[in-house]
């Protein structure tokens, strides 16, 4: 009796489909701005510690390390970190929204489509809905490229990140700096697997 039990939850188990999640592979995604000083000069930054997730739902999570921002200057990094984001008190930027999960399970390897995606982003203590414009492309049955076709344009009043840019103008002897900045992604999820339902 019990032998054949352990026959029939094997079975059970074999034959059970895939549930799957899409997670980010921090190494090989990017979300970058540009920052423009003195009215003509344009410098592109990025986050080098990025996490995320598409859940079989089509839910989209993206959740940014500010501390990790990179700008090629060690001490811009700190004021930036400091009198900008604040890290102490904000430690991240987070972005969510949903994308048709129905189109991604019925997308091949090499087949890609532009979308529109409402995503609600929380900094700084405020949250704002936006909508991104990007590129979904296939790679292979368990790897998505999620890319920007048009950047997002996040302003400083909306994350009441105003006063931050005016005392990094300050320090730095500036005569302005931009308080809008354009932000492009290129994230890359790789398709994870449990027991259950599949999302091809």
């Amino acid at each position: 009796m019990k032998s054949r039990f352990l026959i029939w939850c094997l079975a059970l188990f074999i034959s059970a489909p895939v549930l799957a999640e899409w997670q980010l592979m921090n190494d090989q995604s990017v979300v970058s701005f540009v920052s423009i000083k003195k009215n003509s000069v344009g410098e592109v930054h990025q986050f080098k510690q990025i996490s995320g997730s598409v859940a079989e739902s089509g839910a989209v999570n993206l959740v940014i390390d500010l501390s990790s921002v990179e700008t090629n200057i060690p001490i811009r990094n700190d004021r930036m970190k400091e009198l900008l984001f604040e890290v102490a008190s904000f430690a991240t930027a987070d972005a969510s929204g949903v994308i048709p999960i129905s189109r991604l399970s019925a997308m091949k390897a090499g087949d890609s489509y532009n979308l529109s995606v409402p995503l609600r982003l929380s900094l700084h203590g405020k949250e704002k809905q936006f909508t991104a414009e990007l590129t979904m492309t296939r790679l292979s049955k368990d790897r998505l490229l999620v890319t920007s076709f048009k950047p997002v344009v996040i302003s400083a009043k909306d994350f009441n990140l105003e006063t931050g840019i005016e005392a990094l103008r300050k320090i730095a002897n500036l005569s302005d700096i931009a308080t809008a900045v354009p932000v492009s992604v290129s994230l890359v999820f790789q398709r994870q697997r449990r027991v259950g339902r599949q999302i091809d």
